[in-house]
């Protein structure tokens, strides 16, 4: 890539997915921060909290200035990205406030919004603006997730018969990743359907600033019939995210909440003559723990080349209104 002024990056929010989970000299890639620190064109003028404190904290710990609000950033100099890394109820209204300083490009926690007025509400503010929105839906960003929307396009799987997958923490928080990756690869869900199961009232999540939304055990339809169900651990016994997909010709199973995938080839049974059955391959690890690398990269990518954004605004609303039917 020739040469290029570096692309000057915000992060708003200083807590753990911003800043915390990771450190400089870490081989993961897991905070926005980590991210634009590691990806060539970037440079990191700093955090705003409303934690002033904590701001610093990720300063120091990142490099860039510490800022209370986001007039004070923006009047410190041009801001390219602005990352928004701020609990989930707060998103609609930092992005409201962003569009007055139009950023060339805001990279979103998911989910956009908490409710679908809101989340159109966004939609129409930015569809006359020229700043882009990208959503971190963080598994889109990954090769080995790209290679399998590839593998299923050209047909390598055949049609989608079932599955299943398993979720904590929230139908929007997290949930909400399972149906943005499903709907990436398999198109946009023609039903959904609430599942006995789950918690009703909003939770706090456990060490985290911030309240919750519900969580919802549901049933996909996609449109060639094939079904899955979504379903919460109530209670949030212990962190999961895994997925199983059945196809005609393969088996999916996303484990460990994406570090692993296994697929299962269509195969003979050795002890039962002329009967099919799914031959588990050996599980291989996914590039998941530097998602935000991927991410930047992409973000970088389009803003210097043009290449299309991987999880645009739109794709991300696709997602929130299945995900709200049922929220």
């Amino acid at each position: 890539m020739a040469a290029h002024k570096p692309l000057r990056a915000l992060i708003i929010g200083a807590g753990k997915i911003a800043a915390g989970y990771d450190a400089p000299d870490s081989k993961e890639i897991l905070t926005h921060a980590h991210g634009f620190k590691a990806v060539p064109g970037f440079s990191l003028i700093g955090f705003v909290d409303r934690d002033l404190a904590q701001a610093e904290q990720a300063a120091a710990k990142w490099g860039g200035k510490a800022y209370e609000d986001i007039q004070a950033a923006f009047a410190d100099g041009p801001v390219d990205v602005v990352s928004v890394a701020t609990p989930d109820e707060t998103h609609a209204a930092v992005l409201k406030e962003l569009a007055a300083y139009s950023p060339r490009l805001v990279f979103c926690e998911k989910p956009l919004a908490l409710s679908w007025m809101d989340a159109q509400a966004i939609h129409e503010l930015y569809r006359h603006l020229p700043t882009k929105i990208q959503v971190n839906y963080l598994r889109r960003f990954v090769p080995e997730f790209r290679a399998v929307k590839q593998a299923i396009t050209a047909g390598d799987y055949g049609r989608f018969l079932s599955g299943a997958g398993f979720y904590v923490k929230g139908f929007l928080h997290n949930g909400s990743h399972m149906v943005d990756l499903l709907q990436y690869w398999l198109g946009e869900a023609a039903d959904i359907q609430k599942l006995v199961g789950g918690k009703s009232d909003a939770v706090q999540h456990e060490k985290e600033n911030h309240v919750a939304d519900a969580e919802q055990s549901v049933l996909l339809t996609f449109a060639d019939g094939g079904l899955f169900t979504i379903q919460s651990l109530a209670g949030n016994p212990y962190w999961i995210f895994e997925l199983d997909l059945l196809f005609e010709q393969k088996r999916l199973r996303i484990l460990d909440s994406g570090l692993a995938m296994q697929e299962y080839t269509l195969g003979e049974n050795p002890v039962f003559p002329g009967t099919l059955e799914m031959q588990p391959q050996p599980i291989y690890t996914t590039g998941l723990d530097r998602a935000m690398q991927y991410a930047m990269e992409n973000i970088r990518d389009h803003l210097i080349l043009g290449e299309p954004l991987l999880c645009p605004l739109g794709e991300a609303l696709a997602t929130l209104k299945t995900g709200l039917l049922h929220s």
